[in-house]
């Protein structure tokens, strides 16, 4: 599946857990599923690529310097781990995934969230 096509059905589910539990009594949990979202999500995107050269040429893309997208590429490491290196996070930041069509973010869960941070009684 292309990755563009993901995206809007991942950023609807997304909204569809902040709309059911709104009532929450905060945000941070939305905050750290935002997070692993946004790493999984990053993790396709470099397993899409495959090979270390293709990698580094995408990071290079988005503006990650020659070393440190080579340095991202060549490590070895799993798919998991390599996603949350500090180049694939400069490359894949908050404004590329709204470029590319997810817009679930941090100021969106304090708007679904009608009662604050209040205790219903």
């Amino acid at each position: 599946m292309v990755f563009a096509q993901q995206l809007p059905g991942v950023a609807d589910y997304f909204h569809g857990w902040v709309t059911y539990f709104r009532l929450a009594g905060g945000k941070s949990p939305f905050t750290a599923l935002d997070g692993w979202i946004r790493r999984k999500l990053r993790c396709v995107r470099l397993k899409q690529r495959k090979r270390a050269k293709s990698i580094a040429a995408f990071l290079q893309s988005l503006g990650v310097s020659w070393n440190r997208s080579w340095t991202t590429a060549a490590c070895g490491k799993g798919w998991w781990r390599m996603s949350d290196t500090p180049a694939a996070q400069q490359g894949m930041n908050n404004q590329w995934f709204t470029a590319q069509g997810y817009h679930a973010s941090k100021p969106d869960t304090c708007r679904y969230n009608i009662k604050g941070n209040r205790r219903i009684r």
